[in-house]
């Protein structure tokens, strides 16, 4: 073997370790990019106490089948839970093409939270993630109760669940839907429909009109009509007396779906909703979502933990008929 040969082998050996260590950083930055769309990974400033997220499952009757849900809990949560503490529930439905995990890799959702209890500027909440995809590829379930499934019951499943293992407010006031693209639909959508279970909704990108696509393209059109909340929200003047709600609704400057959110913000707030909407400079993408999550975290913080209106509370029968008595006896006198 000559030197010239020896040189000419070492040489494409190296440049052989160069091209596959290249091809693994590039597959790890593609990885990367994948799951964090470009994002640097979220992480907790020095400092910062860090809340948890874990992965649960549980059995779904609307679906029969097992599905799973992140959860958030926040620093010294178990403590607090053990000393008799009862968090709200902010639950954050994801869009069509994610999963529950993209809220935290990609929209900083726990690092956010983290940062914001530490500032004083949220309370304490248990922020809840629900996997709703009939499987890994299309049709997206839109979160309704199509023949592709019952996934607006899921999320009512995903509730039960929830409050059965985790130390919660189970009321409606303090239960909270939000979520961006088909997520936002969903939890206007959700929300109007299921008003004794939830308080409030954001709704974060969304459309208000269901067209027939994804789970609905083959559905009847009295089903379309049901699921779009900018058609028969008129229709709720009684029950939003009855259970009224709290609305924030946002819009990307050039979303192809902002024309849709003026006439269902006047439409709720019409029948009694009360309700906030404002447009931001943006697309339908993650970098409006990520930059407006701890704003969106923030408020939603303000409205889950906001004390009970005070009212007063009605006589009793005996009491009042004792009191129409006592002024009938002073005007006789």
């Amino acid at each position: 073997m000559t030197r010239r040969f020896r040189y000419l082998l070492l040489f494409g050996l190296l440049a052989a370790a160069w091209l596959v260590v290249g091809l693994i950083g590039a597959g790890s930055y593609v990885g990367d990019y994948v799951r964090f769309r470009g994002f640097a990974p979220p992480r907790d400033p020095p400092g910062v106490a860090v809340g948890r997220v874990e992965r649960v499952r549980f059995y779904s009757p609307a679906v029969r089948a097992w599905k799973y849900y992140l959860i958030y809990t926040p620093p010294n949560y178990r403590a607090a839970a053990a000393r008799g503490a009862r968090f709200p529930v902010l639950y954050l439905l994801h869009g069509g093409p994610s999963i529950p995990e993209d809220y935290i890799r990609i929209g900083a959702v726990a690092v956010n939270y983290d940062v914001e209890i530490d500032a004083h500027r949220a309370r304490p909440i248990l922020i809840v993630m629900p996997y709703g995809r009939v499987h890994a590829g299309p049709p997206d379930t839109e979160w309704s109760n199509t023949r592709e499934g019952r996934y607006e019951d899921l999320v009512i499943d995903a509730v039960h669940a929830v409050d059965a293992q985790w130390a919660t407010l189970p009321d409606r006031r303090h239960r909270m839907l939000a979520g961006f693209s088909t997520g936002a639909y969903a939890a206007a959508n959700v929300t109007l429909h299921r008003l004794p279970v939830f308080g409030s909704f954001e709704s974060w990108s969304g459309y208000y009109v269901e067209d027939r696509k994804a789970a609905f393209k083959t559905e009847p059109e009295a089903n379309l009509v049901r699921n779009s909340p900018a058609l028969y929200v008129s229709s709720l003047r009684a029950e939003l007396h009855r259970f009224p709600v709290v609305a924030s609704l946002y819009q990307g400057r050039e979303d192809h779906e902002k024309s849709e959110m003026i006439p269902f913000a006047q439409r709720l707030q019409h029948a009694g909703g009360k309700v906030s909407y404002a447009f931001y400079r943006g697309k339908h993408s993650w970098r409006l979502w990520r930059y407006r999550m701890k704003y969106e975290l923030r408020y939603a913080s303000q409205v889950l933990s906001a004390p009970t209106p005070h009212r007063r509370p009605r006589p009793s029968r005996r009491r009042a008929a004792r009191r129409l008595a006592s002024l009938r006896a002073g005007k006789s006198r």
